[in-house]
């Protein structure tokens, strides 16, 4: 690289940075916030129907008394269960990450854009699905690997019995796994953005692209976990004071709680998706601009 070069594509790099991804982000949300909630409303009302029937129906085919608990064909089906589970919810997710992606397909986030915003996701519905399978398989199975050596060396050190550092343990696992996932965090931008790249093509060029940001999506996810937490900890607590000072029926309380629910999740999970689809932005124009330097 040129003298020339490097002076014109300083600046944008130097722009890049954690903190003006993390800034530009939550300025987009903060700026779109109503537009990005609209949007999300729909996948939040999927996942709590969902989860509405899946839990149930889970607890009756595990207590059905088919196989003795634990057994080996129980365990199976055990699995089995919490592996569709988890795909439904992360096929969710997926469809929900392409819509607020495909609102910087446009030149901004306005309200004719969230009539649109599932129009290409739908386009490439069969795609989409595809990544959100291929990445929960990873997560579910790097999850369930590092759990069971992470259980396996506490009880060697005879930890399991305290809350605190089993729990810290688990956490710092799921981080650090839910962080190498999100080397594929630009698959989904790119498929928004450019209609013509396949899934392969995107997950390659999202696994080369994401590198060096491992750490910064592991401090994004653990400060949103701790956000999710702490808010629906105070959802709990308020629901609780709610129902032991205030005659409100079982089906009211359960309809408030259940809104509330989805509120906060239509509020929380946005600002993950437009981080990786702002990333895949800033990415691309470095990349347009360095081949716009090249060429001249």
């Amino acid at each position: 690289m040129n003298d020339l070069e490097f002076e014109t594509l300083a600046p944008q790099e130097q722009k890049l940075s954690w903190s003006y991804v993390l800034s530009r982000s939550y300025g987009l949300y903060a700026e779109h916030f109503w537009t990005y909630f609209r949007i999300a409303l729909v996948p939040s009302l999927m996942a709590y129907a969902f989860r509405y029937f899946e839990r149930p129906a889970s607890h009756y085919f595990l207590r059905s008394g088919f196989s003795p608990t634990f057994s080996p064909k129980w365990l199976t089906f055990a699995i089995s269960i919490a592996w569709i589970e988890g795909a439904v919810y992360w096929a969710i997710s997926a469809f929900f990450f392409a819509a607020i992606a495909s609102t910087f397909a446009t030149e901004k986030p306005d309200t004719p854009a969230i009539a649109d915003a599932f129009t290409l996701p739908r386009k490439l519905a069969a795609t989409l699905f595809f990544i959100a399978l291929l990445t929960w398989t990873l997560f579910f199975l790097c999850r369930s690997i590092a759990g069971f050596a992470v259980i396996e060396i506490l009880q060697r050190f005879r930890l399991t019995g305290n809350y605190w550092v089993t729990f810290s343990a688990v956490s710092l696992i799921l981080v650090l796994v839910a962080g190498l996932l999100s080397k594929f965090g630009l698959v989904v931008p790119e498929l928004m953005g450019n209609l013509s790249t396949t899934g392969r093509e995107a997950i390659r060029n999202s696994i080369k692209s994401t590198e060096g940001w491992e750490i910064f999506f592991m401090m994004f996810l653990t400060k949103s976990a701790v956000l999710g937490y702490a808010a629906y900890w105070a959802t709990g607590f308020g629901m609780d004071w709610i129902w032991n000072h205030w005659d409100m029926g079982g089906t009211a309380y359960s309809c408030v709680q259940w809104a509330i629910y989805i509120f906060i999740a239509a509020t929380l999970e946005s600002p993950l998706f437009i981080a990786f689809s702002v990333l895949y932005s800033e990415l691309q124009a470095c990349r347009e601009k360095s081949i716009g330097v090249g060429t001249a």
